[in-house]
């Protein structure tokens, strides 16, 4: 949950939509676009959930799944390799906040954000936004989907807790319009992303790590 509550790419699109929306439109409109906007990413924080979680379920009844040592290794070097990564190439070497994502890729996400007039569309922006960090985020969502099947005789505990992963993409968007509510402006967030670049980069790989270490050290997941 830390991990995707303090991913940066669809808060940094997020911020560059309401900029753009609260220079052409009136601050309700604009405050919409945005609701509109992690309505997308809730909505595909819940497609890889839901999707994740009863297949690996079907697979697991079947006995399709081993859980065996090769297995716990294939896991553990995957969020080794995630928190290297995070730790290194996160973040591109220069003083702004651009991330890893390619430069065309950062321009049409721009060019995108400063186009929204409609909500459809501000939607579209969320779930595109937040399949570019697809590859960071599915671990996330095999290790939490296995996790939540073995305590699923919990019932209540194990909905909630699903609820609250699925929600935990959408806390730094709603920081970024407590910013914009608050009096914060596009430049304002931009120095305190920069800012913030030291604390984000070495938050993400620690948790990487620390999962890592979790899967290794207690053989399970």
């Amino acid at each position: 949950m830390l991990i995707l509550g303090f991913s940066q790419l669809s808060s940094g699109v997020l911020a560059l939509q309401t900029h753009y929306a609260l220079g052409k439109f009136s601050r309700s409109k604009a405050s919409s676009l945005a609701l509109f906007f992690i309505l997308g990413v809730v909505i595909l924080s819940i497609c890889f959930f839901v999707s994740i979680y009863f297949l690996i379920s079907i697979l697991s009844l079947s006995n399709q799944i081993v859980f065996n040592q090769i297995t716990i290794w294939i896991f553990g070097s995957i969020f080794i390799t995630l928190a290297l990564f995070c730790l290194l190439f996160y973040y591109r070497r220069d003083k702004n906040s651009q991330l890893f994502i390619p430069r065309s890729l950062a321009k049409a996400l721009g060019h995108d954000a400063a186009s929204i007039r409609t909500r459809p569309n501000a939607t579209r922006l969320g779930l595109f936004s937040y399949c570019c960090e697809f590859f960071l985020t599915l671990p996330l969502y095999i290790i939490v989907s296995i996790a939540l099947f073995k305590i699923e005789n919990f019932g209540l505990l194990s909905i909630f807790l699903a609820i609250l992963f699925i929600l935990a993409p959408t806390i730094p968007l709603f920081l970024i319009l407590l910013e914009y509510h608050s009096g914060f402006n596009l430049a304002d967030i931009l120095k305190n992303r920069i800012k913030n670049k030291p604390f984000i980069r070495i938050l993400l790989s620690f948790c990487f790590f620390i999962i890592a270490a979790l899967i290794i050290y207690s053989g399970t997941f």
